[in-house]
């Protein structure tokens, strides 16, 4: 059981909460501090009612920010467990997505064609609070806060693939922004930025000159303090703790074409900007008395780079990242049953289960799958990490497991006379990859071509074909035929000579009419014909 410390006041005799501690629980199920008055020591158990009184004041806090969150996962509280085991997110952040709805009214701009979204120079945040001219994107590349970027910085900034979305952009020295978030004192959490630097690059004229590269030399600090208690991460991190990007792994300018530029331009008109957005956590432990902390980003002087920053999230410790799921597409040629657990790398935190759900709105519990499912392809399907003590869970991963379509016919056409060689296949295959091979066989026919999509000159046989398009094979077989073989009887006449009688044949003949025909000869019309 929780417990609390009250203060007892001389005064008057009543009892204050002085102050909450919720521990991590220890293997005695209880955590508890030792305080003192005038009047001795004080220990009241921790009730069920003020138990939910707390969890009732963290439901109210967060649902002030609620129409900020970009998503329904970020609006839950610490604790659903007390609520009947609902399930929700363990992530307690408030407002950390860097959507449209995080920026406080300002003048938004669309790049032209509309193809990156927004962005806003010197933007104002709602829930954070910000020192110089820090800039929003949904893609745009802005530098120096230039309120028409789309006109001199043709850049598309590729979007994070932990949050997606919107970002901020750090283009200058002694930028930052920062965030107070409530925590539960002496409480283990983990919170993950989401953080990208990439060069400085020069404006480009109405002539389609300049957008080099004017500097890549980050100066850059962010995490979390004024709270947080070391365990083994360090609180702050630098530029230094990112991968290391060599100048050469990004665009060497910006530029108008619609093409060329190493690959980087799109037919728009635009550079592609990779800025290889990184996943940095931080666990670390709430102060004995803390009830919150802040997180920050800053960059230093000279700040000689562009830094880009994404969704924040802080947990309680385990939960701050979805499972890791490799690989997040897989295709099968048949329907193939397959163990979903054995595509998460990643290892589940302590006291979770990893689950599974065929819904992406983690809290409709109908359609969360048992535990270590084996499923038949095809289908889509998303894991995460569930505490069934917090009621609450991480964020999803996608997984999508296909069948292949690839398929194949064929038309053919048959011998026309027997022992002939004018049979031909003509195959059609569909799906796939759309590259194929071919490998024929036959044991009683000839004229293949064993690697050629279609086949001519064939004689009477069975002939088998194998199409691969690099990871999946169907196959065909084909069967050619030929008209029968013309048997002819003379009876028992001897050499044949000038000037005898005419001679019967008997027989049943096979050309197109049903009548004998040939130089010399008579059709009797029954059957028979004479020459």
């Amino acid at each position: 059981m929780f417990k609390i410390i009250t203060k007892l006041l001389a005064s008057d005799k009543r009892f204050l909460i002085g102050l909450i501690l919720i521990g991590c629980l220890s293997s005695q199920g209880y955590s508890q501090a030792i305080g003192s008055s005038d009047e001795g020591e004080v220990i009241l158990p921790y009730s069920q009612e003020y138990l939910d009184q707390y969890n009732a004041d963290l439901d109210k806090k967060a649902a002030e920010y609620n129409a900020t969150f970009r998503s329904r996962s970020k609006a839950q509280a610490f604790d659903n467990g007390q609520k009947g085991n609902v399930v929700g997110a363990c992530n307690l952040i408030t407002c950390g997505s860097f959507e449209k709805v995080d920026v406080n009214g300002g003048t938004f701009r669309t790049a032209v064609g509309g193809t990156n979204g927004q962005y806003q120079a010197d933007a104002r945040y709602t829930c954070w609070d910000d020192d110089g001219t820090v800039d929003w994107s949904e893609g745009q590349y802005i530098s120096y806060s230039t309120t028409n970027s789309n006109s001199v910085y043709p850049g598309i900034i590729e979007p994070s693939t932990f949050d997606g979305g919107g970002f901020a952009i750090f283009s200058y020295q002694n930028e930052a922004i920062r965030q107070t978030l409530t925590v539960v004192p002496n409480t283990v959490y983990t919170v993950c930025f989401e953080i990208a630097v990439i060069p400085r690059y020069a404006t480009v004229n109405s002539n389609n000159q300049g957008g080099g590269i004017l500097e890549y030399a980050p100066n850059l600090q962010f995490g979390v303090r004024n709270g947080a208690v070391q365990i083994t991460d360090p609180l702050t991190y630098t530029h230094n703790d990112l991968i290391q990007h060599p100048q050469s792994d990004f665009p060497t300018r910006l530029s108008f074409s619609s093409s060329g530029n190493g690959g980087n331009q799109n037919p728009g008109g635009w550079t592609e900007i990779n800025p290889y957005w990184e996943n940095r956590c931080i666990t670390f432990r709430s102060g004995n008395s803390a009830t919150s902390v802040e997180v920050f980003y800053k960059t230093g002087n000279p700040g000689r780079s562009v830094v880009l920053v994404d969704g924040l999230r802080l947990s309680v410790e385990g939960y701050a990242n979805s499972p890791t799921v490799d690989p997040i597409f897989k295709e099968y040629c048949q329907p193939t049953q397959v163990a979903l657990d054995t595509f998460v790398t990643s290892t589940t935190p302590p006291g979770a289960i990893l689950k599974w759900t065929t819904n992406p709105d983690l809290t409709v519990t109908g359609d969360h799958l048992p535990n270590n499912p084996t499923v038949t392809t095809p289908g889509v399907w998303y894991a995460f990490y569930y505490n069934p003590t917090l009621g609450c869970t991480s964020p999803s991963r996608k997984l999508t497991l296909t069948n292949t379509d690839l398929d194949s016919s064929y038309t053919k056409q048959n011998v026309t006379c027997f022992d002939g060689n004018d049979g031909s296949i003509n195959l059609t295959v569909t799906g796939g990859s759309n590259s194929y091979t071919y490998f024929w066989t036959t044991s009683n026919g000839s004229g293949l071509n064993p690697t050629a999509e279609d086949q001519s000159g064939l004689t009477a046989g069975t002939y088998n074909v194998t199409i691969n398009d690099g990871t999946c094979t169907t196959q065909e077989t084909v069967v050619i035929t030929q008209p029968n073989q013309i048997n002819v009887e003379a009876g028992d006449y001897g050499p044949l000579c000038d000037n005898v009688s005419p001679i019967t044949l008997t027989g049943t003949p096979t050309n197109s009419n049903g009548t004998w025909s040939g130089t010399g000869v008579t059709d009797n019309g029954n059957g028979t014909a004479s020459f």
